[in-house]
């Protein structure tokens, strides 16, 4: 990346926005990678493929599991609310 034109020319002075975010902003996020050969495409190009479950650990993302297929992604990845009981009457 080059510094603007206008900017004194010293890496603090145009350091990328996605540096500046919030530091452990997205510490802990979790996201599906479809697991295959070629470019990486969305899931939903082929949601029977086995998929990779990553975990940003503030500086990289690593593997903490595999899952079969999309369904098996989502279902991990954005679990059912818990369910409230109504109390006796």
């Amino acid at each position: 990346m080059r510094p603007p034109a206008s900017s004194s020319g010293t890496p603090s002075a145009w350091v990328p926005a996605s540096a500046c975010r919030a530091p452990g902003r997205l510490e802990g996020q979790v996201r599906a990678v479809p697991l295959g050969s070629g470019p990486r495409c969305g899931a939903h190009v082929a949601p029977g493929a086995p998929g990779a479950i990553e975990e940003w650990t503030g500086t990289e993302w690593v593997v903490v599991g595999v899952v079969e297929n999309l369904a098996a992604a989502q279902a991990l990845l954005y679990p059912p609310p818990p369910t409230r009981e109504k109390p006796a009457e």
